[in-house]
């Protein structure tokens, strides 16, 4: 596995992160009238799907925020640093691009893939 393709993972994992936890952030802060019909349903007053997204965001960003910890620890402190970062600003670009008449709901729902198996990836990677 070479430097870069560790990476991208890193980058990937940090994207799809942040865009559950803005799906989840838009999903209970946004009035009804402006939330599409998946949202709705999942953000009703009713629904247990709100908690598990929220419980999911929570511990992808904090499991985020533990490895680049410990990569740190690991190699040098400022690598985690400029790749959380970068992650940050590729993040905010994707999201930007989410705007759309779905927003964040397809990455959301892609993230319940991606998610777990590039973080399995990159604790086994270290």
């Amino acid at each position: 596995m070479t430097y870069y393709t560790f990476v991208a993972v890193i980058l990937i994992y940090e994207i799809f992160a942040g865009l559950q936890v803005g799906f989840c952030k838009q999903g209970v802060t946004s009035p009804v009238y402006a939330k599409s019909a998946i949202e709705r349903r999942i953000f009703s007053s009713g629904s247990n799907l709100d908690l598990i997204f929220l419980t999911f965001g929570t511990v992808t960003r904090i499991n985020g925020i533990v490895f680049l910890v410990y990569l740190g620890y690991k190699t040098t402190w400022w690598h985690p640093v400029i790749i959380w970062v970068c992650g940050l600003v590729l993040m905010t670009l994707f999201s930007f691009l989410c705007k759309g008449r779905t927003g964040f709901t397809i990455p959301a729902f892609l993230a319940f893939l991606v998610l777990p198996i590039s973080a399995a990836y990159l604790w086994y990677a270290v």
